[in-house]
């Protein structure tokens, strides 16, 4: 079961950096946001988020070894949730940017429900 989550939340994490990271002018204007002119951070965004995905993949193949880094992924989560929180709030970003952040509420719980609930050996 967990094998399958994580590869869930790889896939997740690819479907979210890719676009910043290839085509953030278009990612951009599909949640009806601005684009800057300048979309270096949007790409780097998409790098890092890839990344995790990276990090998740490798969850999905050896839990035991990577399983206590998982709290740096949770962390990133809840804080991704809580910065496209804000920003919604305050009006920068549009309710559809911030529904995108909205899939890492159930990674979070996941993850966390991962870290502290117990499971058998494998």
């Amino acid at each position: 079961m967990w094998r399958i989550f994580f590869i869930a939340a790889t896939l997740f994490n690819i479907a979210a950096g890719l676009p910043l990271l290839a085509a953030p002018d278009a990612m951009a204007q599909s949640l009806n946001m601005p684009v800057p002119d300048d979309l270096l951070y949007h790409r780097f965004t998409g790098l890092l988020i890839l990344a995790f995905g990276g990090f998740y993949a490798a969850m999905a193949y050896d839990q035991e070894r990577f399983g206590p880094l998982l709290w740096l992924g949770a962390a990133g989560k809840a804080g991704v949730i809580l910065l496209m929180g804000e920003a919604y709030v305050s009006g920068r970003v549009p309710f559809a940017a911030f529904a995108v952040s909205l899939g890492d509420v159930l990674f979070v719980v996941g993850f966390l429900a991962f870290l502290v609930l117990p499971r058998k050996p494998a």
